[in-house]
């Protein structure tokens, strides 16, 4: 896997932001906290060689509550090592909608 840059995001905002801007080879890390209704598309594209990571600042730092959705529409993203607890289900708590290439690892649902 290729080094790239890391975004550290600390609201949806932040999040959005990172996603739009990264590129192959960079992480997307959320700061270590409890986040209560998160609706966010995960659409950037990374690659086979260079997949994108999603995942928290440290293990079992990320906690998501309530109607929290990640939505990953993109392609060769990896979603590693958050916590749903709690979630009230309106929809799943990870969508993969026209998704290509993309993994979930390490996430707790309870």
């Amino acid at each position: 896997m290729m080094a790239g840059t890391v975004h550290t995001v600390t609201s949806i905002e932040t999040a959005r932001a990172a996603i739009q801007h990264a590129a192959p080879g960079d992480e997307i890390v959320v700061a270590d906290g409890t986040y209560v209704d998160w609706d966010l598309e995960v659409s950037c594209r990374g690659s086979s060689e260079a997949p994108i990571v999603v995942r928290p600042e440290s293990e079992d730092g990320v906690g998501f509550i309530g109607e929290s959705v990640l939505e990953v529409t993109g392609s060769d993203v990896v979603l590693q090592g958050f916590r749903f607890v709690g979630c009230r289900l309106v929809r799943s708590c990870v969508l993969l909608n026209g998704s290509v290439a993309c993994r979930l690892t390490g996430c707790t649902f309870a």
